[in-house]
């Protein structure tokens, strides 16, 4: 009876050579990748498991320093990585291992510490491609709303903070959306943003 198992990528039966069976696991070239690159991965995530909270925040700061422009320390730190596509503001994106971070997040965690409560880091330079943790603080996303307002960069939003606490009254009230979006002449969007809890979640 001819001996077979089953491939450990694509579970299709396989039929190794006897002098191989034990250490045959795949069927194919393309299984065989798959496979080493699994077991490199498992090695990988095991050797990162070793180094303790301190390690993994000094490694991560030698990789983030890597792309950051701080010719002078009291002025903007420029982020020269990757830019978050399809954003008109240049804030920086951040790989390590294996997770990706808004640079100005990864900034407060390497510099500052945790980011407790889901809350924003903000600027206070008003520059989104600076990583500078003098420039930065925590706030919610209310804060944020506030702030946009008060640089005059709101782009579509033209809502003040009494006016959305009128909208979600008004939604609650069962005055739907278009009108809404009619009488304060605003996107249908921004409303179902609004609404959902999606912007100004905090008013």
């Amino acid at each position: 009876m001819i001996e077979f198992k089953k491939c450990v990528i694509c579970g299709i039966d396989l039929y190794p050579r006897i002098d191989k069976f034990d250490k045959a696991k795949t069927c194919s070239r393309k299984c065989c990748c798959k496979y080493a690159g699994r077991i490199a991965r498992k090695k990988q995530l095991e050797e990162w498991a070793k180094d303790t909270p301190t390690e993994i925040i000094s490694k991560m700061r030698r990789a983030f320093e890597r792309f950051v422009d701080k010719t002078k320390e009291d002025v903007c730190w420029i982020w020269k990585g990757s830019l978050k596509n399809g954003r008109k503001l240049p804030y920086g994106h951040f790989h390590f291992r294996g997770k990706r971070y808004m640079a100005h997040r990864a900034s407060w965690l390497i510099y500052k510490g945790e980011i407790t409560d889901n809350l924003w880091v903000l600027h206070t330079c008003d520059n989104p491609s600076c990583v500078n943790p003098d420039h930065l603080y925590l706030g919610t996303a209310l804060n944020n709303q506030r702030d946009k307002l008060s640089r005059g960069r709101c782009m579509g939003e033209r809502l003040t903070i009494k006016e959305v606490k009128e909208i979600k009254e008004k939604l609650k009230m069962g005055i739907t959306s278009t009108r809404l979006s009619r009488d304060y002449n605003v996107s249908m969007t921004t409303i179902h943003s609004i609404k959902t809890g999606k912007t100004w979640e905090d008013v």
